[in-house]
């Protein structure tokens, strides 16, 4: 009769060693998940400026008119301003919506999640309605800066 050899067992020592290394790796692999995890929250201020600066550009002409016909600097930003966080505050309600609505039905799936947690909608909400707002404002100082009538004599 042939018996088959036990798999050798580790000591205490070893144990412990295998279980540091296994921890190392995990937190390894973590820390190499959180970087691309945390990538649309630094990317979504770039697409906003470059979103509503192209926006801006594609309008100096109707912009210049404006000016040229009497518009002031105020009606300006402000027609610029709500044009540009109106659809942000939008998205940011469906967000809301969407975000609170998938908490519901993670709270029933799971034990243990609470989805009253209303800062955590809050803060980044306002987050990116500010940012909305500070993209909106400085293509707006770029649209001031326009010359009426050079902007009436350009080719549309």
């Amino acid at each position: 009769m042939f018996f088959k050899a036990s798999p050798q067992r580790l000591d205490a020592c070893q144990q412990t060693e295998v279980g540091i290394r296994k921890r190392k790796q995990r937190k390894k692999r973590e820390g190499r998940a959180a970087v691309p995890a945390a990538a649309p929250a630094y990317s979504d201020p770039i697409v906003m400026l470059v979103v509503s600066s192209r926006a801006i550009i594609q309008r100096e002409h109707e912009l210049g008119v404006r000016i040229a016909l009497g518009a002031s600097i105020q009606q300006i930003r402000t027609l610029i301003l709500r044009q540009g966080t109106i659809p942000v505050a939008f998205g940011i309600l469906a967000g809301i919506a969407g975000a609170a609505g998938c908490g519901l039905f993670l709270q029933h799936l799971f034990v243990g999640i609470n989805v009253s947690g209303v800062m955590a909608f809050v803060v980044p909400s306002l987050f990116l309605l500010l940012i909305a707002i500070g993209t909106a404002w400085s293509a707006t100082t770029r649209v001031l800066v326009i010359d009426p009538i050079e902007a009436i004599r350009a080719e549309h």
